[in-house]
């Protein structure tokens, strides 16, 4: 019976990721840079001459992937795959530690409806792949007795830590959090784990720390504004809805701020109240698995700019996890009808927000130019590769042979971290003498900041199309 119910989810999950898939072809610049850099290298160009800042070992998946078929469907498809079995992974996992039917399954629900999850698993990023080992790589740890290679469990433990950390370096705090289980639960076996993973591990860390210091070589790093205590949060709403934002900017993002805190007292009610002892410290260990990885990301950002939300999306699902089982918690214990309502207000929230941010103005514009102005004389002028990867694909797919062109002032090293890895060198500009030299443009705004306004020419501009903040401007020299 437990098996029918959760074929169910997995079935709503199918059909909730499929309006993403079927009807709307679009993208935003993070999956069509993917699809541009698997399309551009080959798996040895990946392995041994990385241009990006992520470890390879998804696009090399990709790559294999699309020896059956190379589309935007068919690429997502293989994140809905690692949905799925991520979902499974999830719901074993919460029936082996809280031996509850209905929290499992009350789980598994919460992520399959989730706007975070249906974007993580419809996105042409690594963060699937990723996600999808480290849960089979808990899994195994939870089944394992003993912390040596020859049981079975704890090496497919090992083995998945080691591939998602290939995946993404972020896995190094779900690689912290498995330590913190083997603390609170196996103590006696953290002496073997160390060693384990000191002997066995340089098979994979040495030679991804090769990998890690080529990049850096190339690259100067990643950076993000506006980082502060709030981002954490933050975070913690992004846990369960697929937002970026810093909680404090309108009205939306303070409902999200008072969820936070009323789910963080949720949680404590739960651990103050849970009679059995193992399962108290259970959720201890969930609760710290979901936030501690944040303070201390928080803490390093003090000196490199690294933080994000969906860096954390890692560990952020031991924090879903402990949460929804307090609430099944609470439910059982009061049966109060209102909790049932805001289960229902949750899961359409999420859904309006899941279908609110298809990101469906770059597929426009793209379609648009291809249609328009593939063959003009005319150019087509970005200010961020945010607009730029994407039109450079649309281009590609609609045999289009006219290169979008990015205006930008960063040096080599910043831009091989912004995208520039995949787009054309002779497309860059980083002086107006150029455009001001121009007849005529197609010009993309993609922030307030006019490009054309620090020139030393006038124009005339017509909006061609205005898509929520993202406009087509046609211009031309006023003489």
């Amino acid at each position: 019976m437990k098996l029918n119910k959760f074929w169910i989810i997995i079935l709503l999950f199918v059909f909730l990721t499929s309006f993403n898939i079927l009807f709307k072809n679009n993208l935003w610049f993070d999956s069509a840079y993917t699809l541009e850099y698997v399309n551009q290298n080959t798996i040895s160009s990946m392995l041994f001459n990385p241009v990006d800042v992520h470890p390879p070992l998804y696009y090399i998946v990709l790559k294999g992937w699309f020896l059956f078929g190379e589309s935007i469907i068919w690429a997502r498809l293989l994140s809905v795959l690692f949905g799925v079995i991520f979902l499974y992974l999830v719901y074993l996992i919460t029936d082996k530690l809280f031996n509850d039917e209905y929290t499992s399954l009350f789980v598994t629900t919460i992520v399959a409806v989730s706007s975070t999850y249906l974007n993580i698993f419809t996105e042409i990023r690594m963060y699937s792949f990723a996600l999808m080992l480290i849960s089979i790589s808990f899994y195994f740890l939870l089944k394992s007795k003993e912390a040596t290679i020859k049981d079975n469990n704890f090496f497919m433990y090992f083995l998945t830590v080691f591939l998602a950390i290939w995946t993404h370096y972020y896995v190094c705090f779900y690689i912290l959090v498995s330590f913190i289980y083997i603390y609170f639960f196996k103590k006696n076996q953290l002496k073997n784990v160390f060693k384990t993973f000191i002997s066995y591990g340089a098979i994979f860390y040495i030679p991804l720390m090769i990998y890690f210091l080529t990049q850096l070589s190339k690259i100067e790093g990643m950076w993000f504004k506006g980082v502060t205590f709030m981002s954490f949060f933050s975070s913690l709403n992004y846990a369960f809805f697929h937002s970026n934002t810093d909680l404090m900017s309108n009205i939306g993002n303070w409902i999200g701020y008072f969820f936070v805190i009323a789910i963080f007292f949720l949680n404590v009610y739960y651990i103050k109240k849970e009679e059995n002892i193992e399962l108290k410290r259970i959720a201890m260990f969930l609760i710290i698995a979901g936030t501690v990885p944040q303070l201390i990301g928080l803490i390093i950002n003090n000196f490199y700019s690294v933080y994000h939300h969906r860096f954390f999306i890692f560990t952020l699902w031991f924090y879903v996890i402990v949460s929804i089982r307090s609430f099944v918690y609470f439910m059982n214990k009061y049966k109060i009808i209102c909790l049932y309502i805001l289960f229902v207000l949750f899961i359409s929230f999420n859904l309006v927000e899941y279908y609110d941010n298809s990101m469906t103005e770059l597929v426009t514009i793209g379609e648009f130019v291809n249609e328009h102005y593939c063959y003009d004389d005319i150019l087509v002028l970005h200010e961020s590769p945010f607009t730029s990867v994407t039109s450079q694909y649309y281009l590609r797919i609609g045999n289009c042979f006219s290169q979008p062109l990015l205006f930008s002032a960063l040096t080599d090293k910043q831009f091989g971290s912004a995208g520039g890895a995949i787009i054309y060198k002779d497309s860059v500009i980083n002086n107006t003498k150029y455009i001001e030299d121009y007849d005529k443009l197609l010009y993309y705004r993609t922030d307030g900041n006019n490009l054309l306004n620090f020139t030393e020419v006038e124009w005339n501009e017509s909006i061609l199309l205005d898509l929520e903040g993202i406009e087509l401007v046609y211009v031309e020299k006023i003489y």
